[in-house]
């Protein structure tokens, strides 16, 4: 059985229908790259507070045995935490910041990902042992 001329032509996809999925698929693509890269950014910021108050507990260990903070995050090692956590990987400015009077006070310091890295960091002390977001880059001791 033959089929009419005009329903021959029906037997598929236009030029313009494939263009319009192309163009669906490639916006959904997009919206889920920037997504996941989102979410990794905030996972390496939550990976950045763990790691500080981590060395903030070991600051704290150390400080009641020796009752004065170390010259630097070495001297915590081994007998305070087991090593002093590199900074996740994929990040522009990956250093965490220490500072200390060595008698009584620190700062630990580090770059988030996810605020605007020019001016906010989020620093655990002596004072706030817990973390805050603040403009101090210097890390200074409060």
């Amino acid at each position: 059985m033959n089929l009419p001329e005009s329903r021959k032509a029906d037997k598929g996809f236009t030029l313009v229908e494939l263009m319009i999925v192309i163009t669906v698929i490639a916006i959904l693509a997009t919206i889920g790259v920037m997504s996941f890269t989102r979410v990794q950014k905030q996972a390496r910021d939550t990976k950045r507070k763990g790691d500080l108050r981590a060395l903030a507990t070991a600051l704290q260990a150390y400080y009641t045995e020796k009752t004065a903070y170390p010259a630097t995050l070495g001297l915590l090692v081994p007998d305070y935490i087991p090593n002093v956590p590199p900074p996740p990987a994929g990040a522009s400015q990956a250093v965490y910041t220490y500072n200390t009077d060595s008698a009584s006070k620190y700062a630990l310091c580090a770059v988030m990902e996810t605020q605007d890295p020019a001016t906010l960091i989020w620093k655990v002390s002596t004072l706030n042992p817990g973390g805050y977001v603040t403009a101090d880059a210097a890390c200074g001791i409060e």
